[in-house]
């Protein structure tokens, strides 16, 4: 696609749409948080802002590309609740919803143990506990499995966890990222999200690239769990929220964060010089985690953003080469999830954060504030302790006190709104979008 040819492109056409279930007391009105799309692109996983879990088949399903004369209106299979907010969740390699075998995916919910799910009836299929020093269950704040399904790494604070997937019940193997918490050595601080190089060619093995709330992003090879280079983006005071490697180019990685107005891309191939690919420009300047996704080809990036807006990038940007090629307007909603489909020319978002609409005085008309949507329950849910926005700000070198007051505002300012927050419909969509669509 050239730029003059994305820039004259139409909008994408919706082939389908979903609103999130309400399916607790405490929200009238949810939205999606995150989606996770099935490794054979079936179905779709999605996490809502009342802490509930819906699983969703999407119109097609397969390797073959089919039109869509007109937009289908999406209806969970299935909705679950779980007893505590979800932190991370991931497909198992290979899932299928045409494979029942397969058809299976991990769970991190506050408090528990990580739990193995069955995809069509939610049993639980294995649990996989990890355990702190006060001998209370720790949720990951991210986790994936190894490329060939065997492992399941799990991150939290300080530490990754990797269970044998065949062993559930059995404690994992503890992958310390720093010697000791008082210690400056290592990466510090809650894993935040976690990613496997593609196999490398001549040796076939991969590489764990793991983020953290800190700001720092590291590299580990899990044959030798111990880091491989350290590489520190001190601007990132909000911390990573994802990392994803390119799938055909994997010495390109590609990192996001909180409070930011880019997305970082890393050239692995020199670690020693810290070689930076370039920032592709994406407006984040919040807490909430906004999504971007990569190809499977490994020529395009997609990445949502805090106005609405869907940006298309080259996945393997030259130094002449970092503005979007394309940029619509999907609404007014920060978007949380923009993936592309594996085999359809599809995108998929969702949208939202937690809006409140002041109550109407006499004369006056209703005005419509919205808050961070991990300023309070969603940083307590990334966080895993009580005071999450206070964890969320000490990362960012920000002192108890400030924390509290921070805390203190938000409370003060949610006070003076109504009850309910508002969400705006269908915040869950399925676009039809490729590169060729205006050739």
């Amino acid at each position: 696609m050239s730029k003059s040819t994305a820039s004259a492109a139409r909008p994408p056409h919706l082939v389908a749409a979903a609103s999130a279930p309400s399916a607790s007391k405490r929200t009238t009105d949810a939205f999606f948080r995150d989606a996770l799309l099935c490794p054979d692109g079936s179905c779709l996983l999605a996490t809502a802002d009342d802490r509930s879990l819906s699983l969703y088949a999407l119109p097609f399903g397969g390797d073959e590309q089919q039109p869509v004369a007109s937009t289908s209106k999406l209806e969970p299979a299935w909705t679950h609740m779980p007893s505590d907010s979800v932190l991370s969740s991931a497909w198992y390699p290979g899932a299928s919803a045409y494979d029942p075998a397969m058809f299976t995916f991990a769970t991190g919910v506050k408090d528990h143990p990580v739990h193995l799910l069955d995809g069509n009836d939610r049993r639980v299929r294995a649990s996989y506990p990890i355990i702190d020093h006060t001998e209370r269950f720790v949720a990951p704040h991210a986790m994936t499995f190894s490329p060939d399904g065997s492992s399941l790494y799990c991150g939290f604070e300080n530490a990754v966890e990797i269970f044998d997937v065949s062993r559930p019940g059995e404690e994992g193997f503890r992958m310390h990222t720093t010697p000791t918490r008082s210690s400056r050595q290592g990466q510090k601080g809650i894993i935040s999200s976690l990613a496997f190089s593609p196999a490398s060619t001549t040796s076939g093995s991969s590489l764990l690239a793991a983020g953290s709330f800190s700001g720092s992003v590291a590299l580990y090879d899990p044959a030798m769990p111990k880091p491989l280079a350290n590489l520190l983006f001190p601007s990132q005071r909000g911390g990573v929220t994802k990392i994803l490697f390119n799938p055909v180019s994997p010495h390109l990685l590609f990192v996001a964060s909180r409070h930011s107005t880019h997305l970082d891309v890393w050239d692995l191939r020199n670690t020693s010089t810290r070689s930076s690919g370039g920032r592709l420009a994406r407006r984040a300047a919040t807490n909430q985690r906004l999504g971007f996704d990569i190809d499977p080809s490994g020529t395009w990036l997609t990445a949502g953003d805090e106005d609405g807006k869907v940006s298309i990038f080259s996945a393997q940007p030259l130094p002449d080469q970092l503005e979007a090629v394309e940029t619509f307007s999907l609404g007014t909603d920060p978007i949380s999830t923009a993936l592309f489909h594996p085999t359809q020319p599809w995108l998929i978002t969702t949208s939202g954060a937690r809006k409140f609409e002041k109550r109407r005085t006499s004369g006056s008309r209703p005005q419509r504030d919205w808050l961070d949507s991990d300023s309070e329950s969603d940083v307590d849910a990334d966080s895993g302790r009580e005071g999450g926005a206070q964890v969320a700000t000490s990362d960012a070198g920000v002192t108890e006190q400030q924390a509290a007051a921070v805390v203190a505002n938000s409370h003060e300012r949610a006070g003076a709104l109504a009850d309910a927050p508002c969400a705006d419909t269908d915040s869950l969509r399925v676009w039809q979008w490729s590169a060729s669509r205006d050739e």
